[in-house]
């Protein structure tokens, strides 16, 4: 029986099918969907946008982290706009945590970290993982 399903949604196209395919193999057990985005640590990002050559000024350093610090936020806000899209959608009531009352239900969670490590672990409290 599967009754919680962590669905890994990164703001990219794959989050409709991640999102499809989690309610398709949950709908018959009445399932929780565990909605997760892993934001990348901006910190670590910044670290990463200093080449160690070091011969870059100050301004082209900035204008990398700005760059990727936009990235952050789209793909976080277009991974939740896929959540409630596909909620609205598809009739799934959001919910805290599992059991739903007596169908499918779903719930976003958004976490930040340098590696993918709470992803890992959040899939460790559910019955299934879909990530794409």
């Amino acid at each position: 029986m599967v009754k919680a399903i962590l669905a890994h949604l990164t703001g990219s196209e794959c989050d409709d099918g991640v999102l499809t395919t989690a309610k398709r193999v949950g709908a018959p057990f009445g399932a929780h969907l565990e909605c997760f985005h892993l934001r990348p640590n901006l910190a670590v990002l910044a670290a990463e946008a200093v080449r160690p050559e070091g011969d870059e000024d100050g301004l082209k350093i900035s204008n990398r982290f700005e760059i990727l610090r936009k990235q952050v936020k789209e793909s976080a806000h277009r991974a939740h706009m896929a959540f409630a899209a596909f909620c609205r959608r598809e009739n799934v009531p959001m919910a805290g945590a599992p059991p739903g009352p007596g169908g499918v239900t779903a719930a976003w969670l958004e976490k930040t970290a340098g590696d993918i490590e709470p992803l890992i672990s959040q899939a460790r409290f559910n019955d299934l993982a879909v990530v794409a």
